[in-house]
Parts: C-alpha cells; sequence; structure tokens
C-alpha cells in the first residue's frame, strides 16, 4: 500500500483508534471533578500521540520526524499513567484496561522500529 498521507499509517491509524475508544469511554464516567481531571489528562496524552505521529510525518528531516515521535512515545506512557488511575477508580474496567494496554505496546513498538529506521 502507497502511504500519501500520514492517516495511511498503520501506527497513527492505531493511536487514533486509542482515540476513539477513550472519547466513548469518557462519555460513561461519572460526572465529577476527579473524573473530569483524569478525563481531560488522558484524552489529551492519548490525542497528542496521534498528533505527534502526524507533525512528524509533516517534517522536513528523519531528526525532526524522529523528535516528534520520541514525544509521542512519552505521551504514549503518560496515557497509560491516566489510564492506570482510570482503572483504579472503575471508569474502566481491568478487561477495558488491557486492551488500552496492548494497542499502546503496539504502539510503542512501531515508534521504536521507525525511530531505529530513522536512525540508521
Amino acid at each position: 500500500m502507497e502511504i500519501k498521507d500520514f492517516t495511511d499509517l498503520i501506527i497513527w491509524q492505531k493511536a487514533d483508534l486509542m482515540f476513539d475508544m477513550i472519547v466513548d469511554d469518557i462519555k460513561k464516567w461519572p460526572k465529577d471533578k476527579v473524573s473530569w481531571i483524569i478525563a481531560d489528562q488522558v484524552i489529551r496524552s492519548i490525542g497528542s500521540i496521534s498528533a505527534n505521529i502526524a507533525e512528524g510525518y509533516g517534517c522536513g528531516s528523519k531528526k525532526e520526524y524522529a523528535r516528534c515521535l520520541i514525544i509521542a512515545r512519552k505521551e504514549n506512557c503518560e496515557s497509560i499513567n491516566w489510564l492506570l488511575k482510570a482503572k483504579k477508580r472503575n471508569f474502566i474496567t481491568e478487561k477495558r484496561f488491557t486492551e488500552y494496554y496492548f494497542l499502546s505496546e503496539e504502539i510503542k513498538k512501531m515508534i521504536n522500529s521507525i525511530i531505529n529506521k530513522l536512525r540508521s
């Protein structure tokens, strides 16, 4: 498959799927201050994963692309942190957390692979 745009990248598609998942899940969360704070943070961090992948794709250099991917990897880790907090408060189930975790691990492996290719 020919890559014409960042939306053709499987890694971006997986990150966008994770964003769609959290948007759907947050709709079911309680409407209190703690859930609002966690929701705000997790939606920002998960949204930043695909945003940084897209930004990196549009960069003019391999070095800048790798820098954006490193930021995406950091946001990916931050997202798991917030999802752990959501699970701890029963906003998401263990099963749902596991889905996020495995998707996050796939994204992280793909990010690392792309960074390694850019640096070699």
